[in-house]
C-alpha cells in the first residue's frame, strides 16, 4: 500500500521561485492572503543574471503587480524593500488604495537560502473619518475600542511584549519574525530559489 505525505495545515511548506535566465517570461505568484476581508496576491516577473559573487543571483529587475480578488477593500502595494541581510522583500501595503505596480532593481539574493516575502501593513489613514473601523488594528465591541496585539511583532518568548500592548505602551513595529496571524491568514512566504 502505498503512503502519501500529508502536511499539516500549520507546518510551513515552501514554495518554489524560479530565479533563473528565463525568470522574465514567466509571472510568479510570491505571496498570498486576506486582509480586511478581501483576498488578494502578489507576483512578481523576475530579470536576473548571475551574480559575480558565487552562490548569489543578481535581480536586476523586478516588477511586483498586486491583484485584488475578493472583498469590499481594495488593498495597495504602497512599497517594496529588500533586506539583503535576511534574504527578504518587505511588501509594504495598505487599505484601501489603489497602488498596485512597484519596480526594485539591482538586489543580490542568496541563493543557498530560502527568499522571504513578508508583509507590512499600516493602520487606514483617518479611518474613523472615513467611517471604517481598522479591525486588522483595533477591537471594537459597542463603544469599546482597544488596540489588538501586534502579533507579527511577537516571539514566542515575548510575553512581556503582550503587556506592554494591553497597557498601551507598544506601536506596530517592522517584523522580526512572521508567520500566521490570528484566523491563519498568512503574513509571510517562504520560497525556495530555482536557478
Amino acid at each position: 500500500m502505498e503512503t502519501q505525505t500529508r502536511f499539516s495545515p500549520l507546518e510551513a511548506a515552501p514554495g518554489l521561485i524560479y530565479l533563473g535566465s528565463k525568470a522574465k517570461n514567466y509571472r510568479q505568484v510570491v505571496y498570498a492572503s486576506q486582509i480586511y476581508g478581501s483576498f488578494f496576491l502578489v507576483n512578481g516577473t523576475f530579470s536576473t543574471e548571475p551574480s559575480s559573487e558565487e552562490g548569489y543571483q543578481t535581480i536586476t529587475t523586478v516588477e511586483f503587480e498586486l491583484v485584488n480578488y475578493k472583498g469590499l477593500f481594495n488593498i495597495g502595494l504602497e512599497d517594496v524593500s529588500f533586506d539583503e541581510a535576511k534574504n527578504c522583500f518587505h511588501l509594504h501595503l495598505e487599505a484601501l488604495s489603489n497602488a498596485t505596480k512597484k519596480t526594485v532593481k539591482n538586489i543580490k539574493v542568496d541563493c543557498s537560502k530560502d527568499l522571504y516575502f513578508i508583509r507590512e501593513l499600516a493602520e487606514i489613514k483617518d479611518a474613523l473619518k472615513k467611517g471604517v473601523h481598522d479591525d486588522e488594528f483595533f477591537y471594537r465591541d459597542g463603544a469599546y475600542t482597544a488596540r489588538r496585539i501586534p502579533h507579527h511583532t511577537l516571539e514566542m518568548d515575548q510575553a512581556e511584549d503582550i503587556v506592554k500592548c494591553i497597557e498601551g505602551t507598544s506601536s506596530t513595529t517592522s517584523s522580526e519574525k512572521a508567520g500566521f496571524a490570528p484566523g491563519k491568514r498568512c503574513m509571510m512566504s517562504e520560497l525556495k530559489i530555482l536557478i
